[in-house]
């Protein structure tokens, strides 16, 4: 187009730019031509909640928006002082001299002890005992409950059934794959090919004082488990998933009489880190609820090889997000990315017990894409565009590379305010464009950081730039 004084010709270059998360760089081209000077005539940053709105309603069909990529969930267990620690003691009540408690008493107390202590946020029995039939090889049964229901008579005795039998275990143990859900048989002493097995909680230390009589008992052998100076047996559980250590020989009816009439058996959880992937698409983080979801999902995994329950919930009245973590010494952190802590209302992204998430409110005006560019835009102030080239003048806003300043709107956009509007665009130093006679010139979208320098835009989010060039051969304009 001709300049309607002097007749030059004036070329208008229209661009659109997508910035990716965490970019703040951008390109466009000018005529090479020397006498060609170009400014920017306008130019608008908008964060790109505005494309994920889109998305939402369906008004786009971009593949980048519906690709699904993990973030790292990571979660630590420690203790503020020593493990948390359960004890389980038996004192044998006056009895007739010479008698001993019975094996299968004491299977049934201990079951019922660590089940009934174990704290809110465990969820399986941190310890239990339960049995198996060894086949003529040598081996236990792969389906105990199934051998057990097939064999009710041989086992329990004549017109015994079975459901007087099942479901002996502790409640939180009973789905556990491979385990055995039937009561000991009282005549268990007499049969050779009956032995007991001891399960041990993921991350939990199994300590025996006294004597290495009572496992013996039991069948076990004192060579299976780790003796310590303190004279324990410790089996140690590191691993996820229990841990089963089968006896090597039948249980006696009674305990040996070496047990003293009192002793003790203590349960200690051990410290963990576990990480693991979180899937993730940008229609799940914009939405709280289908977030809290998927980071539900996770701790679910991790719980199964654990045995934490730990759980986010939404609470409608306080409008707030929250995880139900220990109350006693036991220190449980997760870290989350900081896009996902802050999309669940935490403001920083290690979250523990002490954390206090602010109000959010999911499908509402806070998760509206021009809610969110609003609080962006005025949050991030001033933005100014610099011409990047090898000088740090760039960095400290002075020099003739400024080329544009950009103010927040009322509609969640930045767009560029006054002068300097007729800096000329130079490609200084760059690389020739794709387009003959054109040459490349890099820009880079800047803010006032809390130190006073410039640094990068760089929003989490993303952005899309639009602008309009103007290149002329006259002093008109």
């Amino acid at each position: 187009m001709s300049c309607a004084t002097c007749k030059s010709n004036i070329l208008y270059l229209p661009f659109r730019r997508h910035l990716a998360a965490g970019n703040s760089d951008f390109s466009i081209e000018i005529p090479s031509l020397p006498k060609v000077k170009c400014h920017l005539h306008a130019l608008d940053v908008v964060p790109a909640f505005f494309n994920n709105l889109a998305h939402k309603l369906q008004l786009d069909a971009e593949p980048e928006l519906e690709r699904t990529y993990n973030d790292v969930f990571q979660m630590l267990v420690k203790f503020k002082n020593k493990p948390t620690q359960f004890v389980y003691k038996h004192s044998t009540p006056p009895r007739q001299a010479g008698t001993k408690p019975e094996i299968i008493d004491i299977v049934k107390e201990f079951n019922d002890y660590f089940e009934n202590s174990k704290p809110p946020y465990v969820m399986g029995s941190l310890a239990f005992i339960d049995w198996c039939i060894l086949d003529i090889s040598g081996r236990p049964y792969e389906k105990m409950n199934e051998y057990v229901e097939a064999n009710i008579e041989d086992i329990y005795g004549p017109g015994e059934e079975a459901s007087d039998w099942f479901n002996a275990l502790p409640p939180s143990v009973r789905d556990l794959d491979g385990v055995n859900n039937y009561a000991l048989p009282q005549n268990h002493h007499l049969k050779l090919n009956l032995r007991l097995r001891l399960n041990v909680a993921p991350f939990t230390k199994l300590a025996i004082f006294g004597t290495a009589a009572l496992p013996q008992s039991f069948g076990f052998s004192p060579q299976s488990f780790t003796q310590e100076k303190n004279k324990a047996l410790e089996l140690i559980n590191n691993d996820s998933g229990y841990r089963m250590l089968r006896a090597t020989l039948a249980p006696a009816k009674n305990i040996s009489d070496k047990v003293p009439a009192s002793f003790r058996m203590n349960l200690s959880l051990r410290e963990w880190a576990s990480q693991i992937d979180l899937p993730l698409t940008p229609a799940i983080l914009d939405n709280p609820d289908l977030l809290l979801r998927e980071v539900n999902s996770v701790l679910r995994k991790i719980g199964f090889g654990t045995n934490y329950r730990i759980r986010g919930a939404y609470n409608a009245n306080t409008k707030q997000f929250s995880f139900n973590f220990p109350k006693d010494g036991t220190y449980v952190v997760m870290h989350l990315s900081r896009p996902v802590a802050s999309a669940l209302g935490f403001f920083e992204n290690t979250i523990n017990v002490n954390s206090v998430p602010g109000l959010v409110q999911p499908n509402d005006d806070r998760f509206n894409a021009l809610v969110k560019s609003r609080a962006l835009v005025y949050d991030t102030g001033n933005v100014y565009c610099v011409q990047l080239q090898a000088s740090s003048s760039i960095f400290s806003a002075i020099g003739e590379h400024l080329v544009a300043w950009l103010k927040p709107t009322g509609d969640g956009r930045l767009e560029r305010a006054g002068p300097p509007c007729h800096l000329e665009l130079r490609p200084l130093g760059q690389q020739g464009s794709e387009l003959s006679g054109r040459a490349t010139v890099d820009l880079r979208l800047a803010k006032i950081e809390n130190s006073g320098k410039l640094g990068p835009l760089n929003w989490e989010c993303g952005a899309v730039v639009e602008g309009f060039l103007v290149g002329h051969l006259c002093n008109c304009l």
